[in-house]
């Protein structure tokens, strides 16, 4: 019986949540988050084939969060949890290991990006096709690996190994260490006990620590330097990203709080959360303890 290659160690890459319009405006307004809090951008991106999507991003030093308007992008909650790999080739790997854990389709293609007219190799994606009803939608997943031409072509970085593609270098040209974020070292989700199951399976096949509960869809998922905690979606409540965890660079000497529209964003010296589907009027968590 022929032996599955050795499981590479695959880490948190970037998340993405779609926000109601009224918080995105309050997130856009924010001097504190373009100022302090972390590197902030608005961009459009366009990948080959026509497609293009505009978001504001935050980024860490191997990290970032893009945020998106509801309608185009998605429903209010929609959601995306991309992990990657830091090895070339290692994303073959990847792939033997989810096919012996699923007997679904595994989905594998070259994502290719546009810069001033002109095609380039930016990533190749992995992802798992489950089936669901288009009412199930509430988290995507996926797979990374960034292509060597990516550095080259977008980056214009010629000195770097080509073996390196790592998150650290992706995010070279954007991090920056003067302002508070270093890291989302965590995010919390609500969804679907069917797609928690998927999603629960999946972290586990790829080799993150999965810590389960008696209720069906909740678990607590340990990465290499980040965790994802699932929990049900309560009936008539929000899908999606709830919460996330920062670990910072630096932070107040006291804990202080933004109210962004019906989002929290509570700041310690050390670490920061930042909760979705709040207002200042409703049932919160207790803060953060600095």
């Amino acid at each position: 019986m022929t032996q599955p290659p050795a499981r590479p160690q695959v880490t948190l890459n970037h998340l993405y949540l779609v926000l109601d319009s009224a918080t995105l405006a309050a997130v856009e307004s924010s001097a504190f988050l373009a100022n302090e809090f972390s590197h902030y951008r608005k961009a459009t991106t366009q990948s080959a084939g026509g497609r293009q999507w505009t978001g504001t991003n935050l980024f860490g030093e191997r990290t970032y969060l893009e945020l998106y308007s509801s309608g185009v992008q998605g429903p209010v909650g929609l959601s995306g949890v991309a992990l990657s790999v830091e090895q070339p080739g290692a994303l073959d790997s990847v792939v033997t290991w989810l096919r012996g854990a699923f007997d679904v389709p595994i989905r594998r293609r070259l994502v290719e990006g546009v810069r001033a007219g002109r095609s380039f190799p930016w990533f190749h994606s992995v992802s798992v096709d489950h089936s669901r009803g288009d009412s199930l939608r509430q988290v995507y997943s996926w797979i990374m690996e960034i292509h060597p031409d990516f550095y080259r072509v977008v980056q214009q970085d010629t000195t770097g190994p080509v073996s390196d593609i790592s998150r650290k270098r992706y995010l070279k040209r954007r991090y920056q260490p003067e302002r508070m974020v270093r890291e989302i070292v965590g995010v919390s989700l609500a969804l679907h006990p069917q797609i928690a199951i998927q999603f629960g399976s999946e972290l586990k096949a790829l080799g993150w620590a999965v810590e389960g509960s008696a209720e069906p869809g909740r678990f607590r998922a340990l990465g290499p330097d980040a965790d994802i905690v699932v929990v049900p979606i309560a009936p008539g409540d929000h899908f999606g990203i709830r919460e996330l965890r920062f670990a910072l660079n630096r932070g107040p000497t006291a804990l202080r709080i933004h109210q962004l529209g019906s989002s929290r964003l509570e700041l310690c010296p050390t670490q920061a959360r930042w909760t979705f589907g709040v207002s200042a009027a409703a049932v919160l968590p207790p803060p953060l303890s600095c």
